[in-house]
């Protein structure tokens, strides 16, 4: 039984690092789309996207290890709404990778939009960085509950930070609604809100692990 748990665990630490690789690689595909470069696009997106298969299986995996043995007791239903709000993650990736990929933004209509000022891999770094935090506070449960506690709240704060940076994209986005086609901005539009999904996602799954420092009455 105790090697259903190690396993479990471990397992869990991979599924960890492919959802932040999917952001990680999600800012890589902002950063192409700055310079038109469609090709880095589309292969970025191919790659989040097998990753995200890669983890949603290992999620799978995960779950019926926990549901079926007899590991981590009480918290057993806290750690499967863990794994599944952090498996959330790489499917919002997966979802905006797609959405900026099917179609090509025209380079002028680029050009006009980051001369404004709107840089989309500003936000997408601010959501890798959340998910970096939920990590981390992910990994404290198994060091300081009081340390995890304080991370999983510096996560929710960090959200609302993100949700400044959208406001202000979006408010460029229709500043400049009549310099680009109806099409174009509502693939951008579309991927602002999906960038703010993965945030929302880790803020979701930030709570499940101050829920669980409370049960354990730390």
């Amino acid at each position: 039984m105790l090697s259903n748990v190690h396993k479990a665990l471990s397992d869990f630490e991979k599924h960890l690092e492919m959802i932040k690789k999917t952001t990680e690689l999600l800012v890589k595909l902002t950063e192409a789309l700055n310079i038109q470069d469609q090709e880095s696009v589309k292969a970025l997106s191919e790659q989040i996207a097998h990753i995200e298969r890669e983890a949603d299986d290992l999620r799978r995996s995960i779950e019926w290890m926990i549901s079926k043995g007899e590991v981590f007791l009480s918290l057993r239903e806290d750690y499967l709404r863990l794994i599944d709000r952090v498996d959330k993650i790489a499917s919002a990736a997966k979802d905006a990778a797609r959405t900026i990929s099917l179609r090509k933004v025209k380079e002028a209509e680029m050009e006009e939009l980051l001369r404004d000022g709107f840089d989309l891999t500003k936000m997408a770094k601010g959501a890798d960085d959340i998910v970096v935090s939920l990590i981390n506070a992910i990994h404290l449960l198994n060091i300081d509950y009081h340390k995890a506690f304080e991370k999983a709240h510096e996560v929710e704060r960090e959200e609302e930070g993100l949700d400044d940076i959208k406001l202000e994209l979006l408010r460029k986005l229709h500043e400049n609604e009549d310099k680009i086609s109806p099409l174009t901005y509502t693939q951008l539009r579309e991927f602002i809100l999906q960038i703010d999904q993965i945030a929302d996602y880790a803020e979701d799954a930030a709570d499940v692990v101050a829920i669980m420092v409370t049960k354990v009455g730390a």
